[in-house]
Parts: C-alpha cells; structure tokens; sequence
C-alpha cells in the first residue's frame, strides 16, 4: 500500500481513512474534508474510504459546497463511486437545499 510522511511518521491510506472517519464522527466536516487535499500534499492519493466520510460529514453539516468541490475531485481521480459516497454527496446538496 502506498504510503506519506507527516511530521516523520509514514501515513497509509488505512490511517489516513481511519483519521477522517474519525473527523465525520466526531461532527468535524472541515477537517474531515481538509484532510482529503492534505493526503494529496503528503503524497498519497485519496480512496473511496477516504472520500465517504469526509462526504458524509459534509452531509450532517449540510455543507453542499465543500461536498460538491470533494465528489468532483473523486470523479476526477477516477474512483468510481459506490452508493454510500452518492448518498451522501446527494444527501449534502439536499440538506443545503441545492437544486439539482
């Protein structure tokens, strides 16, 4: 698996995922989709367990913008998504009231 270097110490995917999952929980959307461009800058390219809960997170927030700007950013990675990511970048536009 591929791996990044934060303040010395090497970071997987796994990590990084288990990090953002833990941001959605913890009601943090910002973080949870700073994180995503963060793994970006750290050398590692985001996965779809990555994607979803920072998308998720957005969604409890209704926070359509930063949701939209990280669907766009996995369909541009080319992460076909499943139906939790679609759920929740729909549920994110329909909490902020965007019409599709």
């Amino acid at each position: 698996s591929a791996e990044g270097r934060r303040g010395g110490q090497m970071l997987t995917e796994r990590t990084w995922g288990a990090t953002i999952g833990a941001m959605y929980k913890g009601g943090q959307w910002r973080k949870a989709a700073e994180l995503v461009g963060e793994m970006r800058r750290d050398g590692l390219a985001p996965n779809l367990a990555c994607y979803t809960p920072a998308l998720a997170a957005c969604a409890d927030a209704a926070e359509w913008r930063p949701a939209l700007e990280l669907w766009e950013s996995l369909l541009r990675d080319g992460i076909t998504p499943d139906a939790l990511a679609a759920g929740a970048a729909l549920d994110a536009c329909l909490a902020g009231r965007v019409p599709q």
